[in-house]
């Protein structure tokens, strides 16, 4: 069943005391909310290094014109996390505690990668794909590739 934006809101901010009872968040909740959602469509699977990897991304591209300066507009910009692309994979739905767990996880990274506070495993990449699953053209362009769980992630400069 998928969970409602306050239920969102409730996971995020539990997150946020829990991982941190000192810091209150800086951003707007939905900012959380939207790197939390990604993280988890895109890593729910794989280990913290993974997400942790995934949330950089996000966050690399934030500091680029090219994708907007936001979570959510990075997040939101056409055809750039392929699980947007899917109708089904867009509403979040927690069907036993691995779910929960995974998206809790997804939850304090982005609190913590939107806080400044956690260390970039991909030395500044902003594009990434699971050679499994996608070849994209783009993906020979990349430089200072480097694989973290399922995924390769690189830099592209545009």
């Amino acid at each position: 069943m998928p969970i409602s934006l306050g239920q969102y809101a409730a996971i995020i901010l539990g997150a946020v005391i829990y991982s941190s009872p000192d810091k209150q968040p800086e951003l707007p909740i939905n900012e959380y909310i939207c790197m939390a959602h990604a993280i988890y469509h895109e890593s729910a699977a794989e280990p913290f290094e993974s997400k942790l990897a995934v949330a950089n991304v996000i966050k690399n591209r934030m500091k680029s014109d090219r994708w907007g300066n936001t979570a959510c507009e990075v997040v939101l910009d056409p055809a750039q996390f392929s699980y947007l692309r899917d109708a089904r994979r867009r509403k979040l739905v927690i069907r036993n505690s691995i779910d929960y767990q995974a998206f809790y996880e997804s939850a304090v990274i982005a609190f913590h990668i939107l806080e400044g506070r956690l260390y970039d495993p991909t030395n500044g990449a902003n594009h990434y794909y699971n050679p499994s699953l996608a070849a994209p053209k783009w993906a020979s362009k990349g430089t200072n590739v480097q694989i973290i769980g399922n995924h390769k992630f690189m830099h592209i400069e545009w």
